[in-house]
């Protein structure tokens, strides 16, 4: 489907906004990063989870960064070939969104046209103290463990893998780690005294709950160069705990001081992550508010479901009043870099909203609210499925192993699990929903539908 769009107006609109010397490629991540997921599973970009480059133990991190499947996909890329699970940049091409677009983070590394890894990302375990209202067991061990009881995940991640790490280091340039909670995973308390020893500039981004800070982690921040993305659903007491399950309000806002004064006093960045959802969405102009008062940079990652808790799970009418109220806000301390960037953010998430309002009228005018029980659930999702994968150009076999997953996964729900499911995850983007099934098993699959419509 994206294969030739290189002269395409879309591409031509995009090139407009790049240095000349950046336009030999729709996309850097291929040539620069590598990010590591829990499963062993290793992609190039967390807006793209259907491409995998390599997998580890199976490969070492040097034959999957030199390996034929990641240098076809730099070839796909330089051609404008979007094909091999892209159609996020491209969805975000199409409603020129260029505030949030993945690739333009990755010319950031990208300083000639040798490959060079200078960007890494670890997603090692899910070891976690929380279980947020939004969240699965894929990113928080509490919450696999007590709500979807399903076994423990075993990472295949240890001290050879640090090992191998060791020759990257001199050109990495930064490193992001996420979990779970990553001031819990021991393995990364290794990776960072590696990290300080052989190359102690690089830039070390920790995506953390904030929960999380002992006399450890203090001793380790003044070694380092350490940044920080705190995930911070809401400044009000009630608001936060409801939705960051287990975390204290509290505690957690002692500890965001000391991230906050730690970074002011370093001259580094720090930014807080927003969930746009139904139990918050009132309180983010707020919040940008705040944040800009105090030159911390804001980060919004929408939620998609549940639809109890994902602003897709309200009625068209009522998006539109969120909408509304997003638009009509004033956003103040517009006299610095961080408070127009915040600001840059938050139009970015308006367009979104109204994004997500027609999208979701769409659904309503759909039949999808006559599916009335399991057989009908699964026809429907296998159908809508097939005719959204041509964004992956889907091969017949490929396809057919898909809908074979779609249809074992159904099998594993009751009737009612079944109907609201399918309803609720055809909620989300199509090119979202197509990913989810093709990067996902069928075990995930089944958890992922009974997610979807979860209560709160």
């Amino acid at each position: 489907m994206f294969a030739g769009f290189h002269r395409n107006k879309l591409f031509a609109d995009y090139n407009r906004i790049r240095l000349a010397k950046n336009k030999m490629s729709f996309c850097y991540a291929p040539f620069n990063t590598l990010e590591f997921h829990i499963s062993g599973q290793v992609r190039v970009c967390c807006g793209n989870r259907y491409k995998i480059v390599g997998n580890y133990p199976n490969q070492t991190i040097r034959e999957i960064f030199d390996g034929q499947n990641i240098q076809n996909f730099r070839k796909r890329l330089k051609k404008y070939d979007l094909s091999e699970g892209c159609q996020m940049c491209y969805k975000m091409l199409v409603n020129k969104n260029y505030t949030n677009l993945f690739a333009l983070d990755y010319e950031l590394f990208q300083t000639s046209k040798k490959a060079v890894l200078k960007n890494i990302k670890f997603e090692l375990s899910n070891e976690c103290n929380l279980e947020c209202e939004m969240c699965w067991g894929e990113l928080s061990s509490l919450i696999r463990k007590n709500i979807e009881k399903l076994p423990e995940i075993h990472s295949p991640y240890g001290d050879d893998f640090v090992e191998q790490l060791k020759p990257f280091w001199r050109d990495i340039e930064k490193a992001t780690f996420l979990g779970g909670e990553p001031f819990l995973i021991k393995l990364y308390f290794k990776i960072w005294d590696e990290i300080i020893q052989n190359n102690p500039e690089i830039n070390i981004l920790v995506v953390s709950n904030g929960t999380v800070l002992n006399d450890k982690i203090k001793d380790l921040l003044a070694k380092g160069k350490f940044y920080f993305a705190l995930s911070i659903d809401s400044f009000q007491k009630e608001t936060y705990e409801k939705i960051r399950r287990n975390a204290v309000f509290e505690k957690t806002m002692s500890n965001f001081e000391y991230f906050y004064q730690y970074s002011k006093d370093n001259n580094r960045w720090i930014t807080v992550n927003i969930c746009p959802m139904q139990q918050n969405w009132k309180e983010i102009p707020d919040m940008v508010n705040v944040l800009n008062e105090r030159r911390i940079n804001a980060f919004f990652n929408m939620v998609d479901y549940p639809s109890s808790h994902s602003l897709r799970g309200l009625e068209s009418e009522q998006i539109l009043q969120v909408y509304n109220y997003f638009a009509t806000a004033k956003i103040a301390n517009l006299d610095n870099e961080v408070g127009l960037q915040n600001d840059r953010m938050f139009k970015a998430l308006i367009k979104q909203t109204k994004i997500m309002y027609e999208e979701i009228k769409e659904y309503e005018r759909s039949e999808v609210h006559t599916i009335q029980n399991k057989a009908e659930a699964e026809i429907y999702l296998t159908e809508y499925f097939a005719e959204k994968a041509i964004y992956f150009s889907t091969s017949k076999k490929l396809m057919d192993e898909n809908i074979k997953k779609i249809r074992e996964a159904i099998s594993q729900l009751n009737e009612s699990e079944a109907v609201a499911g399918v309803k609720a995850i055809l909620r989300i983007p199509d090119y979202l929903l197509v990913s989810e099934v093709v990067y996902t098993t069928t075990e995930k699959l089944a958890v992922r539908l009974k997610q979807s419509f979860k209560s709160v």
